[in-house]
């Protein structure tokens, strides 16, 4: 059985959760091109076209740019109010779903947004995690820069900047 039709069964729904910020820098010139990407993406990772998205922040980040009709945002009322609502933002689980965790006694409808990147394999304070994936990132931007320059000092058509550069002073 194929992940889409295990998920029909379950009566869930996947939706995308994106954060327009990060969209903005990393799709300048055209944000809709990077959203739509990441839409595709995760339609494929599950084997099932993605109907509905959520916005990262909604009350810090204002305006969400992707709040396109042919998408259910799942951050109207009728998601958030009228059904239950859970979340982990910053690792954190509030009373209420804590309350029905140790009852396991869940409505019948309620939406659960979950951050992945929040919840590696080995436990984490919520600070160390953000000091972890800084380190990672910085050691992952450094290692990329060491590629290039090694890619650079063997390219021909840098050595023939360098060259030309070198004879014209």
């Amino acid at each position: 059985m194929n992940k889409s039709n295990k998920i029909k069964q379950l009566g869930h729904e996947v939706g995308l959760h994106y954060d327009v910020s990060v969209i903005k820098k990393g799709g300048e010139q055209n944000p809709h091109l990077l959203f739509d990407a990441q839409i595709k993406l995760l339609s494929t990772l599950i084997e099932n076209p993605i109907t509905a998205i959520a916005m990262h922040n909604p009350s810090v980040l204002g305006e969400d740019l992707f709040r396109k009709e042919n998408y259910l945002n799942v951050y109207h009322k009728k998601f958030t109010e009228e059904i239950a609502y859970f979340s982990d933002s910053c690792m954190a689980w509030r009373d209420n779903f804590v309350q029905h965790l140790d009852d396991n006694n869940f409505p019948n409808r309620f939406q659960l947004l979950i951050h992945p990147i929040l919840w590696p394999e080995t436990e984490l304070s919520r600070y160390k995690l953000l000091d972890t994936f800084k380190v990672n990132c910085i050691t992952q931007i450094e290692n990329d820069i060491e590629i290039a320059k090694n890619m650079w000092k063997n390219h021909s058509g840098v050595i023939e900047h360098d060259l030309r550069e070198l004879n014209n002073k």
